[in-house]
């Protein structure tokens, strides 16, 4: 709990450092359908949330369309079994990360962008529940930092406020599984995710 206070207050900071003349700060939120790739649950049937704070730097020139960021949010990953399946045959990996996204975007015009960055990921809690129960993560077998690469791009619905859509994926894998169970067929399990979301941005 106390992490999760401190990120929230370095959160608030952050975008309070984004009123300045050579940055603007704002927030993102959205809805992500995640999955793991290397588990025996097929599909994006994971419904989590993306919500944080980005800093971006301000361009002087509007000739020059380029800028760089950083985003930080907390964001949920992680795969389930289908949802029409009964509680006593439900398996889910439920995970929830600080993600750290330094980022590059371009502007093709006022309306159009798009964007791309690394993402550190530092895992906050997670959980396996298996026919309703749920069991605490191994901390052996999944990794406290893992990497991912984001994509996106964002289109203007009013001034300062976009509709923004991502994937991201791992670079690496996220978690050491030995050997074959019910749940992983893999040694090498990695994120899927795509966000639909918005981003709110103050000048």
């Amino acid at each position: 709990m106390n992490k999760h206070i401190f990120l929230l207050a370095f959160l608030f900071f952050f975008i309070q450092e984004g009123m300045s003349q050579s940055f603007r700060g704002g927030i993102t939120l959205g809805f992500s359908a995640t999955q793991v790739d290397g588990d025996k649950l097929g599909g994006y049937n994971r419904p989590t949330f993306k919500a944080g704070g980005l800093l971006e730097y301000k361009r002087r020139s509007r000739r020059k369309k380029g800028t760089f960021g950083l985003e930080i949010n907390i964001q949920g990953k992680g795969s389930n079994t289908a949802i029409d399946v009964p509680v006593e045959a439900e398996q889910k990996i439920r995970l929830y990360y600080a993600d750290f996204l330094p980022y590059y975007k371009y502007k093709f015009n006022k309306n159009f962008y798009v964007k791309g960055g690394v993402v550190i990921s530092y895992l906050l809690k997670g959980d396996l529940k298996l026919g309703g129960f749920a069991f605490e993560m191994q901390e052996d077998k999944f990794d406290r930092i893992s990497t991912d690469l984001n994509l996106g791009v964002g289109i203007k619905i009013q001034k300062n406020f976009f509709l923004q859509i991502e994937g991201q994926t791992s670079l690496l894998p996220f978690a050491n599984i030995q050997k074959e169970t019910n749940l992983f067929n893999s040694k090498g399990l990695r994120h899927s995710i795509l966000t639909f979301g918005i981003v709110i941005l103050f000048d």
